[in-house]
């Protein structure tokens, strides 16, 4: 296999994670059934930021790792909420943000938070976690 096909296997195991994620959520807590948390709305009225992953995709989301790393924090408004889509990097990770504002800060594990982790070696995608609920 050659280093293009894997990225492009790499790629499209990404997106077909991103759909998952985007369809799962709704499924997942109406089967659960869990109420939401103090200050949280209910699933049908969480912040979305499909939109926002969409326009970053290829300068972000699926960028080679350098570029992505290299990616600078900023605040983004749609029709849900205003973003601050960032970077952080840790020892063999580095961790791309979408966090909607709750008043003047951005928390990282607030309701409708995604997290995209990916590896600092190669790139690959490692996780990617949806908060449906803040996390305090």
């Amino acid at each position: 296999m050659t280093a293009r096909s894997k990225r492009g296997l790499s790629g499209l195991a990404l997106l077909a994670a991103l759909a998952l994620a985007a369809a799962t959520p709704r499924l997942a807590f109406a089967q659960i059934g869990a109420r939401p948390s103090a200050g949280d709305l209910s699933i049908e009225r969480i912040a979305e930021n499909t939109d926002l992953r969409i326009s970053l995709w290829d300068s972000l989301i699926s960028a080679p790792k350098d570029r992505a790393m290299a990616f600078r924090a900023g605040e983004r408004d749609n029709p849900w909420a205003r973003w601050r889509v960032s970077v952080e990097k840790s020892a063999n990770s580095f961790y791309i943000l979408f966090s909607p504002s709750k008043g003047s800060s951005y928390p990282a594990y607030a309701q409708g938070s995604w997290i995209i982790k990916r590896s600092q070696r190669d790139g690959a995608l490692e996780q990617i976690k949806i908060f449906l609920r803040s996390d305090p």
